[in-house]
């Protein structure tokens, strides 16, 4: 598995330095972090000044090591009277911003170009767009008030569903360890126990999570220092684990890149073919999305149309993403589509969108359209609808719900209504009577079971 440390650790370096402002400083109960986190054996007295960094930082705090590694490489910086003033309430702005500056570098280039109000408005919606951030989460009014380690927790297990390549599982018992886990509300749970198996977080002496307490400066860089250092993780005893609890359920991000599918012998949705769209006699077809392109590519037998897909893709990213192909290296749109006489291009995007404001992805998807009839003047466009999830899925999560996809789907077909696209109506075709995806035709909620894309391209061709 390629951990989410090594993919931050090739852009850290790109990082901007974030610079906190003065607030009001927390109580002094110290976390239990500081027992898991090594500091230096070196006595204070026999280090040269420079070495301490800040006044207020002694080589003996449990945060020592954490805010001498961010400090120099540009993470975060200190004040001009030579204090770090560790106690100090983190807001959710700067937070938003150290995670932004370690896990999305590029995307920052030029960000306060682009007349937003203010930097931490800047900062939030680089973050809304790298789903790092869900719409609605925060009150775009409030950022510059303390951050709650609740949302810091939820935030950080955004970063690690979209840097690790592999499903994300909250360890067996991990609930045990955490004293107040009944007391945790459910749009969190998932983030702090995460937070736990992944050894980001520990919580306080007394086993309290408390997550109604904010953030810390301290806190907030021993945070970051093990998410871009997994030798700083705190590693699970298993011994401290119930061995009598059952493993926690595997929870995956829309796309994270795990297998596409897996065979099932459950029957498939079987297709519409009054609702079929006609494919045309002569020339070429392309297919362009996210991992369930991907998916089509590779367990629709249809080997006729070029796909072109990148898993984790949003319309965000579209235009300046590389895409992987079936017909070459990857690219990006702007170099593999010039000179393709494609006839019909199919687009997919959505699923990685969720969080984001419904505006906004219909406006962004406008943009995708509109580069891709420039590359390929005279192609007929067709935009595949957002796919439903499953009840459970649906069900488990605020983010990937049905009425979420239906809100996309609406402005979708809008788009394609005003202005002569093809609208390709495949949640009709694959939800069930509920209108929900059947648990026999998916594996985690959201992607197919191979089975399935069978039937979506057999719906296509026919």
């Amino acid at each position: 598995m390629k951990k989410a440390t090594q993919f931050i650790s090739l852009l850290i370096a790109a990082a901007a330095i974030i610079f906190f402002a003065p607030l009001t400083a927390l109580a002094d109960e110290i976390p239990d972090d500081a027992a898991a986190v090594k500091s230096t054996e070196i006595p204070e007295s026999d280090l040269p000044p420079e070495m301490s960094g800040f006044s207020d930082v002694k080589t003996s705090g449990w945060y020592y090591d954490a805010i001498s590694v961010l400090t120099e490489q540009g993470i975060i910086d200190g004040f001009p009277d030579g204090t770090f003033a560790p106690d100090v309430e983190l807001t959710s702005a700067q937070f938003i911003k150290m995670i932004c500056a370690a896990v999305i570098p590029s995307w920052l280039d030029g960000i306060m170009s682009e007349g937003y109000a203010n930097w931490a408005e800047a900062y939030y919606y680089a973050a809304l767009d790298n789903n790092l951030v869900h719409d609605g989460e925060f009150d775009i009014e409030k950022l510059h008030e303390p951050i709650a380690r609740y949302d810091a927790a939820l935030l950080l297990s955004r970063v690690l569903d979209f840097s690790l390549e592999q499903p994300l599982q909250v360890a067996s018992g991990v609930a045990a360890m955490i004293a107040d886990n009944s007391d945790i509300p459910a749009r969190y749970l998932r983030g702090v126990q995460l937070g736990y198996s992944e050894g980001l977080l520990t919580g306080y002496a007394d086993k309290k999570f408390n997550g109604d307490k904010h953030l810390t400066r301290a806190e907030g860089a021993v945070l970051i220092h093990r998410l871009i250092d997994d030798s700083r993780r705190v590693t699970l005893s298993q011994q401290t684990l119930d061995p009598a609890l059952p493993d926690s359920e595997t929870i995956l991000t829309a796309d994270s890149a795990v297998p596409l599918a897996q065979t099932s012998s459950d029957p498939s949705p079987a297709p519409d073919p009054s609702a079929a769209p006609t494919e045309p006699t002569s020339g070429k077809t392309a297919f362009i999305g996210n991992s369930l392109i991907h998916g089509l590519y590779l367990y629709g037998k249809d080997d006729e149309p070029d796909y072109y897909f990148s898993t984790g893709i949003s319309v965000f990213k579209a235009l300046s993403a590389e895409f992987s192909s079936s017909v070459g290296a990857a690219a990006t749109l702007s170099d593999a589509l010039p000179g393709e006489n494609y006839s019909r291009v199919y687009l997919l995007f959505g699923i990685n969108e969720l969080g984001s404001n419904t505006k906004r992805f219909r406006n962004a998807y406008s943009e995708i359209i509109a580069q891709v009839k420039q590359y390929c003047p005279g192609t007929e466009i067709c935009v595949i609808s957002v796919l439903p999830v499953s009840k459970e899925r649906n069900d488990s999560s605020s983010v990937f719900t049905n009425e979420h996809v239906n809100g996309f789907n609406a402005a979708l077909r809008e788009l394609c209504d005003e202005n002569g696209f093809s609208y390709i109506d495949i949640y009709a075709l694959l939800a069930d009577e509920d209108g929900y995806l059947p648990a026999n035709s998916t594996w985690d909620g959201i992607h197919l079971n191979s089975g399935v894309y069978v039937t979506w391209a057999d719906f296509l061709k026919s």
